[in-house]
């Protein structure tokens, strides 16, 4: 598994990458996000093909967001909390049935 510094480094070298964010979904699961430079697209296939260029196969995590803005609280930092909360999957109401 990558140190989630060293990845952040990598994907600032990409020159299509503005922002990067690395979130920890669970023990040796990192989620990646990035925010591309104005005018510019990628996709996670391309970071993904990047880092394993960089870091070798087995450093390369498996899910790379990519999206338009990085969510910030108020006082600039990166809002982690919010953007776990797009890739948290949300329950389904619960139902109750009268037998």
């Amino acid at each position: 598994m990558v140190n989630a510094r060293e990845l952040e480094f990598v994907l600032y070298d990409h020159p299509a990458v503005w922002d990067v964010a690395i979130i920890d979904k669970s023990q040796d699961h990192l989620a990646v996000f990035v925010q591309p430079r104005a005018g510019q697209k990628v996709d996670s296939e391309e970071l993904a093909q990047f880092c394993r260029e960089r870091l070798g196969d087995d450093k390369v995590p498996e899910d790379f967001y990519v999206i338009n803005k990085l969510p910030k609280t108020k006082t600039g930092k990166i809002s982690r909390q919010d953007l776990l909360a797009l890739i948290t999957p949300v329950p389904s109401p619960l139902k109750v049935f009268n037998l």
